[in-house]
């Protein structure tokens, strides 16, 4: 089954954006860093095409680049893979405590049955929530708005994949009302002609689609939880969320 999955951390924008060429950290202190233990082989072979030994080499070149300052516009792709790396090291990944009956791993929102929604975009949930009424998180949602490691005054070369997006605090205050609303029997009324082309699976559907906005909910009020102290690239208070879509295109 082809799918794609979300994941989040909760990070303070400009913290992060300070951290390049600030030299205060090693491409190799991240690489090596145990919060990096789960993922690190995958987006190596991802870097690498396949190669790990290859990758490792990318993501070294592509984390040093982007702690100096020196960035290459023709590298995006590279420092748009490597951010997951560099988020699991200096912010917050967010997972949701365990629940019996979701499966997939803690960390992340699957898209599997709802990758074939019959949407403009392959797992792009957005006219799936309009219809739910939640207008702000349709319009939103997987929204490619980080122009991370580039400042947002600069015009940040494009990346189609893979996709980030970024709510900051007051975003999430806005988020974390409208979701207050959403029940389980809201999703009852979907039709399933606009969940999946067949309708056996519209039950399966509407599962993964309200797992995932009930974690997404738990990632929103974690990441607008107040910390007892500042981090690397998170602050005490007004901190953001930020998601990665990544999987099948």
């Amino acid at each position: 089954m082809s799918e794609r999955f979300v994941r989040g951390w909760k990070v303070s924008l400009p913290k992060l954006q300070g951290l390049v060429g600030a030299k205060r950290l090693k491409a190799s202190e991240i690489l090596n860093s145990k919060a990096n233990a789960k993922c690190r082989s995958d987006v190596l072979m991802t870097l690498g095409e396949g190669d790990e030994k290859d990758g490792a080499k990318i993501a070294d070149r592509s984390l040093s680049a982007l702690l100096a300052g020196k960035l290459d516009r023709k590298q995006a792709y590279e420092y748009a893979r490597v951010m997951e790396l560099l988020l699991n090291h200096v912010a917050q990944p967010l997972a949701t405590k365990y629940v019996a009956k979701w499966r997939e791993p803690q960390d992340q929102i699957a898209l599997q049955w709802t990758y074939y929604a019959p949407t403009d975009s392959f797992g792009c949930w957005n006219p799936l929530l309009k219809r739910l009424e939640l207008p702000k998180l349709a319009k939103a949602w997987a929204a490619p708005n980080v122009h991370f490691p580039w400042k947002p005054s600069k015009k940040a070369p494009a990346v189609d994949w893979p996709l980030w997006t970024y709510f900051d605090s007051k975003e999430l205050d806005v988020l974390a009302k409208e979701l207050s609303k959403l029940t389980r029997a809201g999703l009852k009324e979907l039709p399933a002609k606009i969940l999946v082309d067949e309708a056996k699976y519209a039950e399966q559907c509407r599962d993964e689609l309200w797992t995932g906005l009930e974690r997404l909910r738990d990632w929103i009020e974690r990441a607008r939880a107040p910390e007892k102290r500042e981090g690397l690239a998170y602050d005490k208070q007004k901190n953001g969320l930020m998601l990665l879509m990544d999987g099948d295109q």
